[in-house]
């Protein structure tokens, strides 16, 4: 049986797909990152193609038989299954298991609390919500996730795993400067977090994909 063919589709930018491009940079599998631009989207939704409406989708070729996989945490469990124990990404232990699942389930809940922000068009009631994430939600998020983390920054063990990229995700979106409201600096007193990000940024693997994009 050949190697399956990967073709991963989202727009193009980071958002939901970049933990999964990174994921499989760092397991070294190679695949056709598909990126599509905003005027594409409307007849990508409507054309059936995707199970739920959304992106990303991951497209798995195996011997001329194709399969989707969606939902990004769904696509990110693949990728660790298949391919995590040649990217140190793989995790046996059931206590290590539970522990990337629980950051990572907790980025994802700080991350929903974002979301609302982003589509109210009320641009005072919108500063006053962001405003309320940067002074109470979002430091006490980053508080508990620094405390759950190793002293290395890492989820566990010692090597990068699905909860420490996405750990890394959340960093490099409050770092860029594109929330208004929420400071670029609001992850500094978190130590671990960015240790953590920093070890997923400087991965060779990962640097090797940036500088691949650059």
């Amino acid at each position: 049986m050949a190697p399956p063919k990967y073709t991963l589709h989202y727009f193009d930018m980071a958002g939901r797909a970049e933990p999964l491009r990174l994921a499989f940079a760092i397991c070294g599998v190679e695949f056709t990152d598909r990126r599509f631009a905003r005027d594409e989207w409307p007849g990508i939704k409507a054309s059936g193609f995707l199970p739920y409406g959304q992106v990303p989708v991951l497209e798995v070729e195996t011997d001329g038989k194709k399969e989707v996989i969606a939902e990004s945490s769904a696509i990110m469990a693949y990728i660790v299954a298949a391919h995590g124990a040649a990217g140190g990404m793989a995790r046996t232990a059931p206590l290590d298991v539970a522990r990337v699942e629980e950051i990572r389930s907790a980025v994802d809940a700080m991350i929903s609390k974002i979301s609302p922000t982003m589509w109210e068009k009320d641009e005072e009631k919108k500063m006053a919500m962001r405003a309320e994430l940067a002074s109470t939600t979002l430091p006490r998020y980053l508080a508990a996730i620094d405390a759950r983390l190793q002293d290395s920054g890492y989820v566990s063990g010692d090597t990068v795993t699905a909860a420490d990229i996405n750990v890394a995700e959340a960093v490099a979106w409050f770092t860029k400067g594109i929330l208004d409201g929420i400071h670029t600096t609001i992850v500094d007193a978190y130590p671990r977090v960015l240790k953590c990000a920093a070890n997923v940024r400087d991965h060779p693997r990962v640097v090797a994909w940036h500088k691949s994009r650059a």
